[in-house]
């Protein structure tokens, strides 16, 4: 029933405030799918995922919000779901969220692509890019959740990676403060060959231009957010 209602179709249209009933829809099938596998099946089998990217860009913001926050609970810990979400571009479509207008929207899109990175798929640092322009979003709500979904790839990548880009960023701050100095640029320049070849001897140098040292940038820039919350976080 509630489904059908979230599906878009002609007959719906004549029933007043329809963006109201579609997001009371995408609530109740959110919290059926939530912790509950039978209830995500029968989501899916159910074609909620299409239903709900069908709104992307309705004009209510609350329906907006509840369709994130419904696919962040079809697809939670089931790559079934994810799956067919990738087929349809489902995470490029919340990527687009990620500049609306209502706060509460941004949040909810990011929300539900944090929980599309909790296991490992192709579509990760896509969407970890494609994210960074939270980093400068005015709602620390966003903001936290931005912080979130990060922790899901520093998970799943390792501690090699991460180790990679921030030994990269010292060396860079190295070579900045430098300049300040001729005889203690000197001494940080010829250090430098020593810190790439072994870097790269233990972890390869493909690291340095890869996506990871962009993301621990930004959790460096989160780490001293002004909100605390956010910046706990990031730490």
């Amino acid at each position: 029933y509630f489904i059908n209602i979230l599906t878009p179709n002609n007959a719906m249209l004549s029933i007043p405030h329809v963006s109201e009933h579609r997001a009371m829809s995408a609530f109740i099938l959110s919290v059926f799918c939530t912790n509950f596998k039978m209830g995500q099946q029968a989501c899916l089998r159910g074609n909620v995922i299409s239903a709900c990217l069908a709104h992307v860009k309705d004009p209510d913001p609350l329906l907006r919000q509840w369709i994130c926050l419904c696919l962040a609970q079809v697809w939670m810990n089931n790559s079934e779901a994810k799956s067919a979400a990738i087929a349809e571009n489902g995470h490029e479509k919340l990527c687009a969220l990620l500049n609306d207008n209502v706060p509460e929207v941004r949040a909810s899109a990011m929300y539900a692509l944090g929980t599309f990175l909790a296991d490992p798929n192709k579509t990760e640092q896509i969407i970890a890019i494609s994210a960074l322009t939270v980093m400068s979003d005015g709602s620390p709500m966003v903001r936290k959740e931005f912080v979130i979904a990060l922790s899901h790839i520093v998970d799943q990548a390792g501690p090699s990676k991460f180790l990679a880009a921030a030994s990269q960023t010292i060396e860079e701050d190295q070579s900045q403060r430098s300049v300040f100095g001729e005889d203690r640029g000197k001494m940080m320049r010829g250090r430098q060959p020593e810190w790439r070849a072994a870097l790269d001897g233990h972890f390869g140098s493909s690291s340095y231009d890869s996506v990871y040292a962009v993301l621990w940038k930004a959790l460096l820039n989160l780490s001293v957010d002004p909100h605390p919350d956010v910046s706990a976080l990031a730490a």
